[in-house]
């Protein structure tokens, strides 16, 4: 993505229907936005079936009006890149995992910032190696996950109404972790 923006009243403006993996590029210093509208059938402005990555030296605003603001039925991965995420739900909901491993990611308007939960409870993982984010005003869970929370690097800032962590079986904190 080179400065796009994308909107849709009815649906996705980012679908991936059927890959292997679909990798979001952000091309260096660019700016783009992408939302979607409250009647998306969807559930999310980027929306993925598939693997979703996210990479590049860009910057990617995306409104989540119907539910969240990115969502993919298996893993969402955030390379690097700045990610500014508004959501009515979740930021980031990776069905079965998010991994960030750099990158700045800030949602400012969330139930949940970051979430990995399925419905078979075998995944939801959510593991930050490198990168910043910072969950602001989220009215559930900071990160929510079914499996597990590992934070071994970056930088994590959380302030919800619920918990800053939420994950009933293992949270892993070596990280920068800071609740306020």
């Amino acid at each position: 993505m080179n400065g796009a923006s994308l909107t849709c009243s009815y649906s996705a403006p980012i679908y991936v229907e059927s890959a292997d993996t679909c990798t979001i590029h952000l091309v260096d210093g660019s700016t783009n936005y992408v939302s979607d509208s409250s009647a998306n059938e969807k559930s999310a402005a980027i929306f993925s079936k598939d693997d979703l990555t996210i990479k590049g030296g860009g910057e990617m605003t995306v409104v989540g009006n119907a539910k969240h603001a990115i969502k993919s039925n298996n893993d969402v991965k955030v390379k690097n890149g700045t990610l500014d995420l508004y959501a009515v739900s979740a930021g980031i909901y990776g069905e079965d995992s998010i991994q960030v491993t750099g990158g700045n990611i800030i949602v400012y308007t969330c139930k949940d910032g970051l979430k990995a939960c399925d419905s078979t409870e075998i995944d939801g993982y959510v593991t930050v190696e490198d990168g910043y984010i910072d969950v602001q005003n989220a009215s559930g869970n900071g990160i929510q996950a079914d499996v597990s929370i590992t934070i071994s690097g970056g930088s994590v800032n959380v302030h919800s109404t619920k918990k800053g962590l939420n994950c009933d079986n293992a949270q892993y904190v070596e990280g920068c972790y800071y609740e306020y």
